[in-house]
């Protein structure tokens, strides 16, 4: 037996909770797709869960990135996301595809989102950039302005096979509407995160140390709402921010991720230094898109 089954044993548990939950409540499952299984899939349209599921590109790229943590256990990654993935289109879900891009992809990452696209028909995708680990430095400090360099660059082909790119669009929208975008991470205010175990907490890259994880959904008692370190995290916003008054990206920004200046020492009010320069890159482009079709 190996050390996931436990939690997909959770995982199975907790959806007899998700019945309780108020209507109004979005229900996400974040997931590298490979224990999604028939029955699974089934409870997604049962309890209306909406399930993004990571591929990073073709198997070579997927399998190097995402290797299975128990080395006896030589199977295809790839292959079981694929799966995951067509288990959950097979039920008449279509789910979003988290793409993690490291250095190394971000010269090719058109091409990857293009094989994507015509390989595995995806409609949705959503690219997610790295994040800080302790004791760990493992991109530059160009990473934030090359990552939105990258990022533009694949809006073409979004165009191209009419699909929606979720980080972009997210500051698009806001600045089409002219309303003031607060918060990027949905920590800061607007999800709870539920571990396999059932623990609750305010953001999913705390999963592993279970910082900033305070309750459980067992616990009928547990309210989120009065949890001071919910209510602190929905403070986190760049227009609370000093620093960032008087920046041009402003509006559009939202603040980037609580969790990497809290892993670097700065706290979880700090600024997210590397999602600057995406925004910075980002607003830039919005600006000048839409001065190309007003004046051109």
């Amino acid at each position: 037996m190996f050390s996931y089954l436990p939690w997909n044993i959770s995982i199975n548990k907790l959806i007899l909770v998700i019945g309780n939950l108020p209507d109004n409540l979005d229900r996400i499952l974040i997931t590298n797709g490979t224990l999604i299984t028939p029955a699974l899939a089934e409870k997604f349209v049962v309890h209306n869960v909406f399930p993004y599921i990571s591929i990073d590109g073709p198997p070579e790229l997927h399998n190097a990135q995402r290797p299975y943590r128990d080395k006896r256990y030589q199977k295809d990654s790839y292959a079981d996301a694929v799966r995951g993935l067509q288990l959950t289109r097979s039920v008449g879900i279509e789910p979003g595809i988290s793409i993690t891009v490291t250095e190394e992809m971000i010269p090719n990452l058109p091409q990857i989102l293009e094989w994507l696209i015509i390989n595995l028909g995806v409609k949705s995708v959503g690219f997610n950039m790295l994040e800080a680990i302790p004791g760990r430095s493992y991109f530059s400090n160009e990473y934030g302005r090359r990552f939105a360099d990258a990022l533009l660059r694949c809006q073409t082909i979004c165009e191209k096979y009419k699909v929606y790119e979720e980080r972009a669009m997210r500051k698009i929208k806001q600045f089409a509407k002219q309303e003031i975008y607060l918060f990027d991470c949905a920590a800061c205010g607007e999800q709870i995160t539920v571990a396999p175990d059932g623990q609750v907490g305010v953001c999913q890259g705390f999963v592993g140390t279970r910082e900033f994880f305070s309750g459980n959904v067992l616990d009928r008692e547990y309210d989120p709402r009065i949890d001071p370190i919910f209510q602190e995290w929905s403070t986190i916003s760049p227009i609370n921010n000093p620093d960032c008054f008087y920046c041009p990206g402003l509006g559009i920004c939202g603040g980037g991720c609580p969790r990497n200046p809290y892993i670097e020492g700065r706290g979880i009010h700090g600024v997210d230094k590397r999602f600057c320069e995406h925004v910075l890159k980002i607003h830039k482009w919005i600006v000048f898109q839409l001065y190309d079709k007003l004046y051109k």
